[in-house]
């Protein structure tokens, strides 16, 4: 998004720091960017999104807000989503009050604004939009599983890391590939991972490297997912997407994949076994739902058309994600 606004007008980015070292000089820059700005843009409706939302309101500058996942979620199940009572819920309701254009990333986040309780004639749908590459796909035997996410402890049933896990147990001659930077609840999943399993850390550009270019199934089986652009780009490169109907997977995945049920190791390993062996005529056909459903030149147009659309006051009328 940051070389999209540059590509038309001057961005100066603020990095928030929110630590005691660092609060007031950010609150500052935040009063000082809000002045010299025409639109205050902020990617998530948290903390660091409060002051120079304020400041904007206060100098009668346009904001636009993305709302994407756990600004916008209340998930008390799962421990997850700013919504859930308490200081955070009454931020993200002043953040989101305030601003003039709310960018929510998928049909789904735009229902998620419920649990703000915001106008909703301010509430327009940008997806992410991705880029395809000219590499080639490889063979339809591609007898590897991936999975890409943050091993964290929040990230273990919400993103399903467990049930991959346990998934591989019932598919000894698949190898699986869980890609991403690694905390110390790698080791819970250690204890309960086969030996067909392999923990890469962290991959620069993961989405494009090359495991995720020679896998079968990119496995994404999430409680709570505002968009899903691991497997997005994990599509384009013909990964052969294995998730469940919850959050925006099904918006992303259309047809051209495989549905789960949460939590159930047996039934994404069954969908793993035929992701891997599936023809390349269905890689082709989810590489080619994302190229035509989420190109990036759309969030490139529509990005630069809310910027405009927000100085000049204008009311825009993107209900609809295609």
């Amino acid at each position: 998004d940051i070389d999209i606004l540059e590509s038309r007008h001057e961005v100066r980015e603020l990095w928030f720091k929110r630590d005691p070292q660092h609060l007031a000089s950010s609150i500052a820059q935040s009063l000082h960017g809000a002045r010299w700005a025409d639109v205050v843009f902020a990617w998530f409706g948290g903390f660091h999104a409060l002051f120079p939302t304020v400041f904007a309101k206060l100098t009668k500058k346009a904001t636009i807000v993305v709302a994407s996942g756990y600004d916008v979620a209340n998930k008390p199940e799962i421990a997850y989503g700013n919504m859930r009572p308490g200081i955070r819920r009454w931020m993200g309701k002043v953040i989101f009050g305030l601003t003039d254009t709310i960018m929510a990333v998928s049909k789904f986040t735009a229902g998620e604004l419920g649990n703000v309780g915001v106008d909703s004639s301010k509430i327009i749908i940008v997806p992410h939009g991705f880029e395809a590459n000219q590499i080639p796909i490889y063979p339809s035997q591609r007898t590897t599983a991936i999975s890409i996410g943050t091993v964290r402890k929040d990230n273990l049933k919400l993103k399903g890391l467990e049930t991959f896990v346990r998934a591989a147990r019932h598919l000894a001659h698949v190898q699986f590939y869980l890609i991403g930077d690694l905390d110390n609840s790698a080791d819970q999943l250690r204890a309960i991972s086969p030996g067909n399993v392999e923990f890469t850390g962290h991959m620069a550009d993961a989405g494009n490297c090359h495991l995720v270019r020679r896998a079968g199934a990119c496995v994404q089986v999430s409680y709570y997912e505002s968009f899903g652009c691991a497997v997005a780009e994990a599509m384009l490169q013909g990964c052969i997407p294995i998730v469940t109907r919850r959050g925006a997977l099904p918006e992303v995945v259309g047809d051209t994949g495989y549905y789960v049920p949460y939590g159930d190791p047996r039934a994404t390993a069954s969908a793993i076994e035929e992701a891997v062996s599936a023809p390349v005529k269905q890689r082709e056909l989810a590489r080619q739902r994302i190229i035509d459903v989420f190109p990036l030149s759309r969030r490139h147009e529509r990005l630069l058309a809310t910027v405009d659309a927000v100085v000049r006051g204008d009311t825009l009328d993107w209900t609809r994600a295609e």
